[in-house]
């Protein structure tokens, strides 16, 4: 009877083992560890960079995750790329997976919060070369908080209607800006200086990087002017392509000779370097121009003062 008895208990426990809930660690993590590689730069102009530099940083940004906070940033220092922003507030739980983008461009890259309306402040963009992971999908969250990014390889422009001009002999600290129409016709609004007149003129628009509500990647662009980043051969200034053929401003259409007037403005004074309508010399979008040195404002030999 002992025997059976003693069973019976067995068998039940048996049971209430076989129902008992076994709890799994599924908490989220307010901080994430990322592991990652850096590819080097793709060169496909002899203006751009084929090397990271002191001080170069990359952001990266999650998919719907546009708060502030919750992006990474890498910087490169030494010789490698460190992890100096986590990103927090992720929501995410171990085991899983998550889509991301990220961008680089010379100088500083903040993050201004995504219901900033002026998108051109939202990066801080200053100008210089944009280059995209367009979207990758990190590895699995490990159970102690790290995210797995993989290789970062930035090989993509913003915009396939980029393009650079290369100005030797000036210096970026020098605050030169850039212009590039057909006329020479420039606004004279304080503060738009070295801006073209219109659309209708201008063959360079600046164009700046920013993140949609969902993290994409998109660009903005308009009549400003355009800034300038150092260049190994000088200064280099990225724009975004403006074909003004056939939209012309009817009262300047046929008043000058030029073909393409750049215009370098140092906040005082314009500097023109011109190509005349019948040069087969062209610019094009995803292209870089090397235009002549520039030889200083007194004896004006490649750029001149006055059209």
């Amino acid at each position: 009877m002992k025997k059976n008895i003693f069973a019976a208990m067995v068998v039940l426990a048996t049971a209430f083992a076989s129902c008992e809930t076994i709890e799994t660690d599924s908490k989220s993590f307010d901080e994430l560890d990322l592991t990652f590689d850096v590819a080097d730069p793709v060169s496909d102009t002899r203006a751009i960079k084929s090397a990271w530099e002191e001080g170069d940083e990359i952001l990266i940004v999650f998919y719907e995750k546009v708060e502030n906070g919750q992006q990474a940033k890498l910087k490169y220092t030494s010789g490698q790329w460190t992890l100096v922003q986590k990103p927090s507030g992720l929501g995410l739980e171990a085991g899983s997976t998550i889509r991301f983008k990220a961008i680089h461009f010379p100088g500083s890259i903040g993050y201004d919060k995504i219901d900033n309306t002026d998108y051109y402040e939202q990066l801080g963009y200053a100008g210089g070369n944009v280059r995209i992971l367009k979207e990758q999908r990190s590895g699995e969250l490990t159970a102690d908080g790290v995210l797995p990014l993989g290789t970062i390889a930035l090989d993509s422009k913003l915009s396939d209607s980029e393009y650079q001009i290369v100005v030797p002999g000036i210096s970026a600290s020098d605050s030169y800006t850039m212009a590039v129409t057909c006329n020479g016709h420039f606004s004279s609004i304080a503060g738009k200086e070295n801006t073209p007149y219109s659309f209708g003129c201008a063959y360079a628009q600046v164009y700046f990087p920013y993140f949609s509500s969902k993290g994409t990647i998109t660009f903005g662009g308009g009549l400003k002017p355009v800034k300038g980043v150092a260049n190994a051969d000088g200064v280099a200034f990225t724009c975004y392509y403006n074909e003004p053929s056939g939209r012309f401003d009817s009262e300047v259409k046929d008043t000058d000779p030029y073909k393409y007037v750049f215009s370098l403005y140092d906040g005082g004074t314009y500097y023109y370097y011109t190509i005349p309508k019948d040069s087969d010399k062209v610019i094009a979008a995803g292209k870089a121009i090397k235009l002549p040195t520039f030889d200083g404002k007194g004896s004006k030999t490649n750029w001149k003062t006055s059209l």
